[in-house]
């Protein structure tokens, strides 16, 4: 994988991690560059909401998460996700104009 196709992996993997409070610092020796490794085409690829999901998937069965975080994470989640659509439409009436 090229420097910048790790560069954005990294990127939007940090930025679904900020969404649900976790800060790469915190997480285990490894596991980091681990998710980096196993969603690489998704974090290429997708949307970041289908990866954020994902990796909550993944939190969870791993018990990186614990219920009350996981609840946290999933109103975090929809809160950003609603937020950026009602960003891009607003941007989209705009453009519209």
């Amino acid at each position: 994988m090229r420097t910048e196709e790790i560069d954005l992996c990294e990127t939007n993997l940090d930025e679904i991690l900020e969404i649900f409070g976790i800060n790469k610092k915190n997480l285990e020796e490894g596991v980091y560059e681990k998710i980096v490794e196993a969603l690489k085409v998704d974090l290429l690829t997708r949307k970041l909401k289908v990866v954020a999901k994902k990796i909550l998937g993944l939190m969870i069965e791993k018990e990186i998460l614990n219920q009350e975080k996981i609840e946290k994470a999933l109103e975090a989640l929809d809160e950003e996700f609603e937020k950026q659509y009602t960003d891009n439409k607003d941007l989209e009436e705009k453009m519209a104009e």
